[in-house]
């Protein structure tokens, strides 16, 4: 099994979306899958114009000589693609939305009637997709991922690709804070994302249980509210000094 990771994450390695990815590939590692992780933010990636001439002159094939046709390449041959990165307000980061409108190119111009009654492109010689989003957040509900869902939902209700597994971490940033007091939430967080990448290998979703626990806080609201108010006030009084 192949895994692709697209990560739209501005800040690569140093984000806490790659913290959590890289323990969800630890876990489908051990559970076989050969995986890949692809940082969009090092990618040229040009914004998709709607010029349709990947339709109609050039069929499938963009005006932009970027890194984006290697990329789709590397998409269709992947048997599950993971979709990871921040929530930018209550959406996808603008490099994962450029990403995904130059999906385009993958489309027919010519439209049907999908089985749930949706119209949408043809989907000629295509398998559906399998997608795993990931994701992280500055605030703790989980409320927050709801329209960034809505991008990916809207992919599967078009026929591209079906989502088999959510992860979405509210609280983000104690993901990478060194407090001792944190050190064994944060363990018991990265032992359910490598759990939660073999489970996706081996049964293509996550248990009801593993999903319950990844969705628990990490702390209580509130005080991850105070600490969060500490820290950014912290920094202002620095910066005014």
């Amino acid at each position: 099994m192949k895994i692709t990771v697209f990560n739209g994450s501005p800040r690569c390695e140093k984000g806490n979306t790659h913290f959590m990815v890289k323990e969800f590939l630890e876990g489908a590692e051990q559970a076989g899958a050969e995986t890949e992780v692809i940082f969009l933010a090092k990618k040229k990636i040009n914004h998709c114009t709607g010029c349709y001439t990947c339709w109609f002159k050039t069929p499938k094939k963009c005006i932009f000589q970027d890194d984006v046709a290697e990329l789709l390449e590397k998409s269709i041959k992947s048997d599950i693609i993971v979709y990871a990165c921040p929530v930018y307000v209550g959406s996808v980061p603008g490099i994962m939305k450029d990403f995904l409108d130059r999906h385009v190119c993958l489309a027919e111009h010519n439209m049907e009637k999908a089985e749930n009654g949706v119209y949408t492109h043809v989907k000629k010689d295509r398998k559906q997709g399998k997608m795993v989003l990931i994701s992280n957040c500055g605030f703790p509900e989980q409320i927050h991922f709801k329209y960034f869902k809505t991008v990916f939902e809207y992919i599967e209700m078009n026929g591209a690709a079906k989502i088999i597994a959510e992860i979405y971490r509210g609280e983000g940033p104690l993901l990478q804070v060194t407090v001792p007091e944190l050190a064994p939430v944060i363990d018991n967080y990265k032992n359910l994302l490598r759990k939660a990448g073999k489970e996706v290998v081996q049964n293509e979703c996550l248990s009801a249980e593993t999903k319950e626990e990844l969705e628990k806080p990490l702390i209580p609201y509130d005080m991850y509210m105070t600490l969060g108010n500490k820290f950014f006030n912290e920094r202002i009084l620095n910066k005014e000094k």
